[in-house]
């Protein structure tokens, strides 16, 4: 799901995201997965506010030269 920027910071994010999953048929898809990018806070508190869990995470770590 992704706003326009001009919609932004006016609260609408964590309401389109719940109406998204409410219409969702749980019988064909009963999980809901995404990735969240770990600098995009406000991505992750709308997901945290609409009810969706953090199941994982991952770390990259490059080896120098």
């Amino acid at each position: 799901i992704v706003l326009a920027r001009k919609y932004c910071g006016k609260g609408l994010a964590p309401l389109l995201q719940r109406a998204v999953l409410d219409r969702l048929d749980s019988a064909r898809a009963p999980l809901v997965a995404g990735t969240i990018h770990a600098q995009n806070l406000p991505s992750l508190r709308t997901a945290l506010r609409v009810g969706r869990h953090v199941v994982g995470s991952w770390t990259f770590i490059t080896q120098g030269e």
